[in-house]
Formats: structure tokens, sequence, C-alpha cells
């Protein structure tokens, strides 16, 4: 199903959802799938608001102590998504 949205990479049942490819809004989607089962991210509905939902998952208590990337340091929602998938793809 997700590989229509982007790449998967997955070992075991460790999975992130590369943003290459993606809308912001396609790969935040894909991500409270993915996520579910840690913690339940609202449903990003504006592509501007992307620093508010990546925010909000990253002060989620199981995501917060891998210290994933504060979105504040990034321009771009695809840079600080490679990094949040680097952080956290232990937990996932």
């Amino acid at each position: 199903m997700y590989r229509a949205l982007g790449t998967i990479r997955g070992e075991d049942d460790q999975m992130t959802i590369s943003p290459k490819g993606l809308t912001v809004m396609d790969w935040c989607d894909s991500m409270a799938f993915i996520l579910g089962p840690v913690m339940a991210p609202q449903k990003l509905l504006d592509p501007t608001q992307w620093k508010a939902w990546a925010l909000s998952v990253i002060q989620s208590p199981p995501l917060a102590r891998f210290q994933p990337p504060d979105p504040e340091d990034f321009d771009h929602w695809e840079e600080w998504a490679d990094r949040f998938n680097q952080a956290v793809e232990a937990v996932l």
C-alpha cells in the first residue's frame, strides 16, 4: 500500500517512510499510520503547519526519548522528515 506513496525502509518490525516523492500531507498521513501503535498524531490539515504537526509528534513521550530533531531547525519538511526517520527508526 505505501509503495505507491513512497519508499518504505524496513527490517523486521522497524520501518520508516521516506519523504522523497511525497507531499507533506501524504507523508504525515502515512507516518500517522506507522506511528499509531506508539502515539496518535492528529491529521495535518494545512501543509504550511507541518512544523506544528511535527512538534506534536516529537513531544510525545515514547518518541521524545529518542531526541528527534526540532522542526524549527529546518526550513524544508523533507530534510526534517529524513532526520526524524534516522532518530526514531529504532522505535518504529
